[in-house]
């Protein structure tokens, strides 16, 4: 099984960079916006290496979680690696495709650190540090997840991600401005990609 190393996270961050902010909104980053983003990645990494590894599906969401005939059952588990303990929790209580209410959000995430606890999976990891590697985890995920949606719709003429790039962006934009090392990120988010995006996808659908 693939690991999900340190490669591997630049090249998805890269989905973004190159699909969402160069070929979807022709954006180039200023030499300051390319530190800014640079840092950013380096901070997004660390925190996803620096957990334990597990067995990642790297695209547990509710769309991938069917049920028939009172049986559950998980799909599109192909591209599974090993990677960090965090990713396939956040992508469920971060899905792209549904937002849960905060408080529920809140009371699962304790949920899951209780139970990775119990199995041992946390060493000496207190909550917050595992909220930290959650938020920073969700991140990555969300930055290379817009940059698909825009990659499937101007190389495969998908148009039914569209609907997906600002939720996606908007959890960008809310979890990095609590964090200070990458306050920057979110505000270059929401200043600048937000509405080059907002435009964009109007100009689209007309």
């Amino acid at each position: 099984m693939q690991a999900y190393n340190e490669d591997f996270i630049k090249l998805e961050l890269d989905i973004f960079s190159q699909w969402l902010v160069s070929d979807f909104i022709n954006e180039s980053l200023s030499a300051e916006q390319n530190v800014m983003w640079q840092t950013s990645s380096e901070r997004l990494i660390k925190a996803m290496l620096e957990q334990p590894t597990v067995t990642v599906h790297r695209d547990y969401h509710s769309r991938n979680i069917m049920n028939s005939n009172g049986q559950w059952a998980i799909i599109d588990y192909q591209d599974a690696v090993r990677g960090p303990l965090c990713y396939d929790v956040v992508s469920l209580l971060r899905d792209c495709y549904f937002k849960l209410p905060q408080k529920e959000l809140t009371s699962l995430l304790d949920f899951a650190y209780q139970e990775f606890t119990a199995q041992n999976l946390l060493s000496n990891t207190s909550f917050d540090e595992f909220k930290y590697w959650f938020d920073l985890t969700g991140l990555q995920r969300h930055l290379k997840a817009a940059g698909i949606f825009c990659r499937l719709y101007l190389r495969d003429g998908k148009t039914g991600y569209l609907d997906n790039i600002l939720p996606t962006l908007d959890y960008i934009v809310e979890v990095a401005v609590n964090y200070p090392e990458l306050k920057a990120l979110s505000e270059w988010t929401k200043n600048t990609i937000v509405p080059k995006v907002t435009e964009k996808l109007a100009k689209e659908r007309s």
